[in-house]
């Protein structure tokens, strides 16, 4: 997904020459994210409102985040701790008894994260939390995206449509 194993020497390659100011850029950037996430682990939670999420978006977006960050750390430098935090979040979000398909968005972005994760490390993984993956995918995701009212959202035009079809082809491809 996004980034192939060729796609990351290439970068390695670029960012250990200093050839591109804006990759040099981005790759810092990246890695004091995944950085700060490792510093400031803390434990996903499921929000709740009442007896159902009144949005989890805004976990879906950092667990996003977290996970692609921690993941893409983890390939470029080998170090540890960005593999344990990324499986870490993973393990979290995955545990959760929804992704909220009220809101879809949030099952999205969720979706999306835990397909990055499974995807770069795959060979990484315990297996009990590739299958803990590919329960909550396809349980909160795959399920619910064949559902009405659900599956008429991937149909949405915009912002919605996009970032849905993205998790949903990323999912699937994972």
């Amino acid at each position: 997904l996004i980034l192939d194993n060729k796609a990351l020497s290439a970068i390695k390659k670029a960012v250990a020459a200093g050839e591109n100011e804006a990759l040099v850029k981005m790759h810092s950037t990246y890695m004091d994210f995944a950085s700060s996430c490792v510093e400031g682990a803390h434990k996903f939670e499921f929000i709740r409102s009442g007896s159902v999420p009144s949005r989890l978006l805004p976990v879906s977006r950092k667990a996003l985040g977290e996970m692609a960050a921690c993941a893409y750390a983890y390939r470029f430098s080998g170090e540890k701790k960005y593999l344990e935090r990324a499986l870490a979040v993973v393990e979290d979000v995955c545990s959760f008894p929804s992704w909220n398909p009220s809101h879809y968005l949030d099952v999205a972005e969720m979706a999306l994260g835990v397909s990055i994760v499974y995807d770069w490390l795959y060979k990484k993984m315990p297996a009990a939390t590739r299958a803990m993956c590919e329960k909550a995918l396809t349980e909160y995701f795959f399920d619910t995206a064949e559902a009405m009212p659900y599956r008429e959202r991937f149909l949405m035009k915009g912002n919605w449509g996009q970032v849905l079809n993205a998790s949903l082809l990323s999912a699937s491809v994972a």
